[in-house]
C-alpha cells in the first residue's frame, strides 16, 4: 500500500517562506512504516515553489501540480496534516484534488481543527476518514482495515468502534471520541526525516528567532497540565503532560547529527521544562556526548512556574542560546483570573533574572486584547517590561480558537463579528494576524494602538540590549531585522 502524506500549501502577505519540517507527519510515517502496513512518502507541498496572487503570496504547489504529484505517486493513501485552523481551507482542497487526480483514492485528514469538528470535517465528500487527537496508533488501524478487506465500506464497518476516527456510513456519522493517549512515548520510532526531502528547509534557511541554518525541530513531550483560556492545545495532544525518557531524546538529536549534520535544533514542546529534573538529565547527557557544540532554543516558550536555576545553568552548558517566557500579560488579574496562568510576578522576574545570569538571550510573549483589557492593564503590561531586559518580544492580539475557553466566552458574548466561524479557516482573512475582538471596553482600533505602544516602549527600552546582540551577526542579516524595528518606532 502507498500512502502520501501531505503537509499543505498557504497564502501569506509576505514573500518570505515561514516553512518548517512537519514533525507529525514524519512520526505518522516512522510509525507506518515500523508495523509494515506500506510506503509512505513524505511532502511539505508548501516548499514546493511560490507565486504572487493577487495581494497574497502562495507557498506551495500550484493545484494542477498538486494533481501532477498525485498522479505520478499514485497512491493507495492521501493524507493531509492541517496543523493551523487558516490552513484547513486548504486542506480539503488538496484532498478534492487527489480525488479528481486519482478516482477511488482514500482519503484522510488530520489535526487540531479537524480534531475539534470531525463531524464537520467528514461530511465533505473529498474526506474519508478524520483522525483525532494523536494519529500513530488510529491511522495504523485504519490502514490495517483497509488492507484486510475488499472495500472501503467493509474498512469502515471494522472501524466503528476505534476511537478517535471520524467517518460517514450510509445510516450518518460514526465517531468515537478519543479517551487513551499513548504513556509510553519511547516506544514510537525517532521521525522518519528520510521520507522526506529535508534538505530543502536548510536550502530555504529560515530563521527561527535567532537560530538558522541546518536546524531541525525536535519534540521531547506531549501536551500540558496548564489551561490558559487561548489555548486548546491539550484538546488534541490530550490532558495529561508526558513526556520522552532522556535517554530516547538525546539518542534522537544524536541521529539527527549523524545523519543530517544539523547545526541546531528547536525544541517545540508546549511545556518543556514541565519535568526539571528530566531537563536537567537530557542536558547532562547531551554534555557527556559531546552534543553540546549545538545550538537550540526553546521557541515556543517554556513553563516559568517550574524554572529555576540549576535548569537554566544546565540548559546553557548544553548549547541553548535563548530562551522564550510567556509572561502574557503584566497585570496579575489579566494574566492570573482572565488568563488563568497562575503564574505571579514574583516567579517571572526570578526566572528574567536566571536567565539573563545565565548569558542567554531573552525573548518573552505578550497577549493584548483578551476581554477585560483596558489602558491601565497595559499600562501594567509596560511597567512589568520596564522592570528588565529583554532581546525579543512577540506580542500576539488574542484570538480565539476552536475549543477554548476564550472562544467560548466570546462567541457567549458577542464579542466576534458574525463570520468568524467560517473565516477562522480561511487564509485570506488573515484572523489569526489581526485584531477580532470587540468589547465594550475597546476595539480592534484600540487594540492595535496598544500593541504598538508596548512594541514602541519595549524597542525604545532594550535598544542597547538589541544591538548587543545584533552585532554578534553577519552585517547583511542585521538589516531585516533592524528595519522591522525602526518601522514600528515611526507608525
Amino acid at each position: 500500500m502507498k500512502i502520501l502524506l501531505l503537509s499543505p500549501f498557504y497564502t501569506s502577505p509576505f514573500k518570505y517562506s515561514e516553512s518548517f519540517p512537519p514533525t507529525g507527519l514524519a512520526y505518522l510515517a516512522a510509525y507506518v512504516r515500523s508495523k509494515g502496513l506500506g510506503s509512505p512518502r513524505i511532502y511539505d507541498l508548501s516548499v514546493r515553489g511560490k507565486s504572487r496572487q493577487g495581494k497574497f503570496w502562495r507557498h506551495g504547489l500550484e493545484d494542477g501540480e498538486i494533481a501532477g504529484l498525485i498522479r505520478n505517486e499514485d497512491p493507495d493513501v492521501v493524507g493531509v496534516s492541517c496543523q493551523f485552523s487558516c490552513r484547513y481551507t486548504n486542506s480539503l482542497s488538496i484532498l478534492d484534488i487527489a480525488k479528481r487526480a486519482k478516482p477511488g483514492v482514500i482519503t484522510c485528514i488530520g489535526g487540531p481543527h479537524s480534531t475539534l469538528f470531525p463531524g464537520k470535517a467528514v461530511e465533505n465528500a473529498a474526506v474519508d476518514f478524520c483522525v483525532t487527537g494523536e494519529g500513530e496508533l488510529t491511522f495504523a488501524k485504519m490502514l490495517e482495515s483497509l488492507q484486510a478487506t475488499a472495500s472501503l465500506k467493509a474498512a469502515k464497518e471494522k472501524l466503528v468502534n476505534e476511537e478517535g476516527l471520524a467517518f460517514m456510513m450510509d445510516d450518518g456519522l460514526v465517531f468515537n471520541k478519543r479517551k487513551t493517549y499513548i504513556q509510553d512515548l519511547d516506544m514510537l520510532p525517532f521521525p522518519a526525516w528520510d521520507l522526506a526531502d529535508v534538505e530543502k528547509y536548510f536550502e530555504l534557511n529560515i530563521p527561527y528567532w535567532s537560530l538558522r541554518g541546518r536546524m531541525m525541530p525536535l519534540l521531547t513531550s506531549r501536551s500540558c497540565p496548564n489551561r490558559c483560556t487561548f489555548c486548546s492545545m491539550y484538546r488534541t495532544h490530550g490532558p495529561k503532560w508526558r513526556g520522552r525518557s532522556a535517554e530516547n531524546v538525546v539518542d534522537e538529536i544524536e541521529q539527527l547529527r549523524d545523519r543530517y549534520s544539523i547545526t541546531s535544533f528547536n525544541v517545540t514542546d508546549d511545556n518543556f521544562t514541565y519535568d526539571p529534573d528530566r531537563v536537567i538529565k537530557i542536558c547532562t547527557l547531551i554534555c557527556e556526548r559531546k552534543l553540546d557544540k549545538l545550538s537550540w532554543n526553546t521557541p515556543n516558550g517554556i513553563s516559568i512556574k517550574t524554572l529555576n536555576r540549576d535548569v537554566v545553568r544546565a540548559m546553557k552548558a548544553a548549547g541553548c542560546t535563548e530562551v522564550n517566557l510567556a509572561i502574557e500579560s503584566g497585570d496579575e488579574t489579566m494574566r492570573n483570573q482572565v488568563i488563568r496562568k497562575n503564574l505571579a510576578t514574583e516567579k517571572i522576574l526570578e526566572a528574567v533574572s536566571f536567565v539573563r545570569d545565565a548569558g542567554m538571550r531573552l525573548n518573552v510573549y505578550i497577549v493584548v486584547g483578551m476581554p477585560g483589557e483596558t489602558k491601565e492593564t497595559i499600562a501594567s503590561t509596560i511597567s512589568l517590561l520596564g522592570k528588565f531586559k529583554a532581546y525579543g518580544l512577540g506580542i500576539y492580539y488574542a484570538t480565539p480558537y476552536p475549543g477554548a475557553v476564550l472562544w467560548d466566552v466570546c462567541s457567549l458574548k458577542g464579542y466576534l463579528p458574525p463570520d468568524y466561524e467560517q473565516n477562522i479557516s480561511r487564509e485570506d482573512h488573515l484572523v489569526h494576524s489581526q485584531p477580532v475582538i470587540r468589547t465594550e471596553s475597546f476595539n480592534e482600533a484600540q487594540i492595535r494602538k496598544w500593541r504598538t505602544k508596548i512594541a514602541r516602549f519595549f524597542i525604545i527600552h532594550n535598544l542597547l540590549e538589541i544591538m548587543r546582540w545584533e552585532i554578534r551577526k553577519p552585517f547583511l542579516l542585521n538589516i531585516p531585522y533592524l528595519y522591522k524595528r525602526v518601522r514600528i518606532l515611526f507608525s
